[in-house]
């Protein structure tokens, strides 16, 4: 849950910071120093251009200084959503590898609470250490490992980890076999993660679209301009 902090008046996204490696004291901390950056700068500025000579209308560093430092407080609030997507996005990839790995132990002959937790032993990175921190924490509780990664799903945003245990949970209870279940899943979750990518790919070649365009009419009209002046001339 997000804390609440009276002295900004806002509410610290607890579980994205957590997500990001931010502490909510760093987030306020850069969301302050960024609105006061942007309150001091215009009128930095226009002191400067005062002593050069130049005269600037006083309510323009006054209203351009407020509209800055409030425009900077909330951008703080788009990075750590940009940066919180690609921490999930990461942590779907990885959970493609996870998956595998699990189905190999399985295949093994090995419980489902032995897989989870060796196959997360096997991986490298910040994706498989959330999820030996998960399952380690939900053995200290006395709890089936399956718990801690629905637990780490709420915490993240990650879904997919609710099927991985739902499907953990299954095989535990019924004693079905899940390896063909894993990697199926997995292939799904990559298919997704492909399709994701091509459709954000897109969208950043149609932003494009529209720069190109216009800086290639600038450029044509650069290169007509001199016939064109000509012609109106005569």
């Amino acid at each position: 849950m997000g804390a609440r902090l009276p002295a900004v008046g806002g509410r610290v996204p607890g579980q994205t910071l957590a997500l990001i490696g931010w502490t909510p004291e760093g987030y306020v901390a850069r969301k302050l120093g960024l609105a006061a950056f942007g309150a001091a700068f215009l009128p930095m500025l226009t002191s400067t251009l005062t002593i050069t000579g130049v005269a600037v209308p006083v309510t323009i560093p006054v209203v351009g200084s407020v509209a800055l430092a409030v425009v900077l407080f909330f951008v703080v609030d788009l990075i750590v959503r940009d940066h919180a997507e690609e921490a999930r996005a990461q942590m779907r990839r990885a959970l493609c590898s996870y998956l595998d790995l699990v189905s190999l132990r399985r295949d093994a002959s090995e419980g489902p609470t032995v897989a989870l937790e060796r196959a997360a032993a096997l991986g490298e990175g910040w994706v498989f250490r959330r999820i030996r921190d998960a399952l380690v924490a939900a053995r200290l509780a006395g709890e089936p490992p399956w718990e801690g990664l629905r637990r780490l799903a709420a915490d993240t945003g990650v879904g997919e980890l609710t099927d991985v245990a739902d499907i953990a949970a299954v095989a535990a209870h019924e004693g079905a076999s899940i390896a063909p279940t894993l990697r199926a899943r997995a292939q799904a979750l990559r298919t997704q993660l492909l399709a994701e990518e091509e459709a954000a790919a897109n969208t950043a070649s149609e932003k494009l679209t529209a720069p190109v365009a216009l800086l290639s009419i600038a450029f044509l009209l650069l290169f007509l301009y001199p016939a064109l002046a000509r012609l109106t001339a005569t």
